[in-house]
């Protein structure tokens, strides 16, 4: 059976495509050459790389021909590439979907999703994620697996909009709900999601919606050449003191980055470095409320995933969000690094998902948790408590265990 992995900001269906050929599947990856998002580029996985954060969503071509071009990665064989327009498409599918879609590829000029279309046909299975990308797998007449990261499974529920509120806008988000709710019901399994919301659509057969956990793919083992990130992010390591790592982008609202402020300003400088990724929202608020200190400081770049797994094995803690309640990604590679990670976690919401949740982490909401962590906790606690979270991740979110979990239904 031939596997094609497709969606928006798709670097992580090239790690999901990579897992399934280690473990002898036919699995290939496809970039869209019209999608300028440096996260769905295969390289942002695999070389040190940085960008500026202003540049960071979207760039221009050529930006990305250079940035794909990068001397440190050789594309693999299976990354495809979208080429030519599709001919026609599958027998499933409604007339007046087609010409909705259609309509709108051609008005608003996302002709990427088009060619996707030639390549679609030559596989069996289709993996996608994102509105247009469920989209256009339906439209191909293939069977197909949604493996949804939030906001486009939201979107086809009606339960979130894109933005604008016009009338334009409204029709827009009409039809999207509608679409996408049609293709979520022909789709063959949805992996992950919120299940609340998945199996609370109309007529959606609940047997389609499968709980597997995303593989978090370990870090090397080889040594780590410090003196080449200091150099790439022009800044120096105290290994005399506690490096404390802030990865997420600055952001008081949704990520609690105002107590960590707070909490930093009580404390000795002569104890931690504090690194925070340097972009986000509230970036230059969080620099002149630290201004004066000198065990902070501001990366003022986005880390390539290969960067930031270096950067997570030299840290000794790692801060992530203190009050949307959820782990995301950033977390469990913080963890699979053997790191202790301080977050909030909303236990109630995972256990009502049926949801893995973390056993060893650092809880914190507020400035006076946060400092008790800080305080009464050496880098050896830290050390220990990042062993045990390292063993969650290998029971939870190896790669062993999710082809284990797939298996069962690709096969």
């Amino acid at each position: 059976m031939k596997i094609l992995l497709y969606g928006n900001t798709a670097n992580n269906h090239y790690i999901v495509t990579k897992v399934l050929r280690r473990n002898g599947f036919d699995a290939d990856f496809i970039i869209d050459k019209e999608d300028y998002s440096f996260l769905s580029q295969p390289v942002w996985q695999d070389a040190d790389l940085t960008i500026e954060y202003a540049d960071f969503y979207h760039a221009d071509a050529e930006i990305i021909k250079e940035f794909n071009n990068n001397k440190a990665w050789n594309k693999p064989d299976f990354v495809k590439e979208a080429s030519g327009f599709g001919s026609g498409f599958g027998r499933s599918g409604y007339f007046f979907m087609k010409i909705f879609y259609l309509t709108y590829i051609f008005l608003f000029r996302h002709f990427s999703y088009l060619k996707v279309l030639n390549e679609m046909k030559k596989y069996d299975l289709i993996i996608v994620n994102g509105i247009f990308t469920l989209l256009t797998a339906f439209l191909s007449g293939k069977k197909y697996i949604i493996y949804p990261y939030g906001k486009d499974l939201r979107i086809a529920l009606g339960v979130e909009k894109f933005s604008g509120t016009g009338f334009f806008e409204s029709v827009y988000n009409f039809f999207c709900v509608k679409f996408c709710g049609i293709a979520l019901k022909n789709c063959c399994l949805v992996l992950n999601g919120d299940a609340g919301l998945v199996t609370s659509v109309k007529n959606f057969d609940k047997n389609k919606y499968v709980n597997i956990n995303f593989p978090i793919p370990l870090p090397d083992d080889t040594d780590i050449d410090i003196k080449s990130i200091e150099n790439i992010l022009n800044i120096s390591f105290d290994f005399d003191k506690t490096i404390v790592f802030i990865p997420s982008r600055v952001d008081y609202k949704i990520k609690g980055h105002n107590h960590v402020i707070e909490a930093i300003k009580e404390l000795p400088d002569d104890k931690f470095q504090f690194f925070f990724s340097g972009w986000g929202t509230d970036l230059e608020d969080a620099k002149m409320r630290l201004s004066v200190r000198k065990d902070v400081f501001f990366l003022g770049k986005v880390l390539s995933k290969s960067l930031l797994m270096k950067f997570f094995r030299i840290s000794d803690l790692v801060i992530d969000q203190l009050i949307w309640g959820t782990y995301g990604t950033s977390a469990m590679e913080a963890m699979a690094c053997k790191k202790s990670v301080v977050i909030h976690i909303n236990r109630e919401y995972y256990l009502m998902r049926n949801k893995p949740l973390p056993d060893y982490y650092y809880e914190a909401s507020d400035k006076k948790e946060l400092l008790r962590i800080l305080c009464d906790n050496t880098v050896e606690d830290f050390r220990n408590t990042g062993e045990k979270a390292y063993e969650w991740i290998l029971e939870n979110h190896s790669e062993e265990k999710f082809i284990e979990d797939i298996s069962k239904y690709l096969n």
